[in-house]
């Protein structure tokens, strides 16, 4: 049997073979953290890596050539049958299969089709990798507790003896206290406090 140029498996062990890759990219990429210096420059100190993302351009034929049917139907329904996987792997991890490597852990982000010569769809699929991470609790023992900014210090300060009585105003505070305009934002109440 013969390979398919591309063989697209998901989690859920389907899997789909296309007749040909009439044109295939792979794209990888990072960037770079940053930070502008005096000099009119900015320097670099940490490269993050991007997904990558890979973009073939894929066919399938309704009369695919001897022995490259891959046990998927022909005629029309072999396209409708390609729709219809694709579709379905919306939301899925893929596995891509080209005849030189088998890349895992992309999701398909794009998709598109037209129709082309000889009763073929042509594909523009676009996948993108899927960088998975687990996270993880460490708990580091205390061996000693550290001392607090607090300890040692006085829970309480004594200011010595300090006057109850309110101090008598001054003859230009009398009259700023006596002004309209005193008696709207603090009203009548201090007048009589005092």
């Amino acid at each position: 049997m013969a390979t398919a140029p591309l063989v697209v498996t998901r989690s859920d062990g389907v899997s789909w073979s296309f007749d040909a890759v009439t044109r295939y990219a792979r794209d990888l990429r990072a960037r770079t953290t940053d930070h502008p210096v005096e000099l009119g420059t900015s320097i670099s100190d940490t490269v993050i890596r991007e997904p990558g993302r890979d973009t073939p351009l894929a066919t399938v034929t309704r009369s695919p050539l001897e022995g490259r049917t891959y046990d998927q139907p022909t005629g029309k329904e072999r396209e409708d049958a390609a729709v219809e996987f694709l579709e379905g792997c919306w939301g899925l991890s893929l596995t891509l299969a080209y005849p030189e490597e088998e890349i895992d852990s992309y999701v398909l982000v794009s998709m598109s089709h037209e129709r082309g010569a000889y009763r073929s769809l042509r594909f523009s699929l676009a996948f993108r990798e899927v960088v998975v991470v687990e996270a993880q609790t460490v708990t580091i023992p205390v061996t000693q507790a550290a001392e607090t900014a607090a300890d040692g210090l006085a829970s309480e300060v004594d200011a010595g003896e300090q006057s109850g009585a309110t101090p008598d105003m001054s003859e230009a505070e009398e009259e700023a206290a006596s002004s309209w305009l005193y008696q709207l934002i603090y009203g009548s109440e201090q007048e009589e406090a005092s």
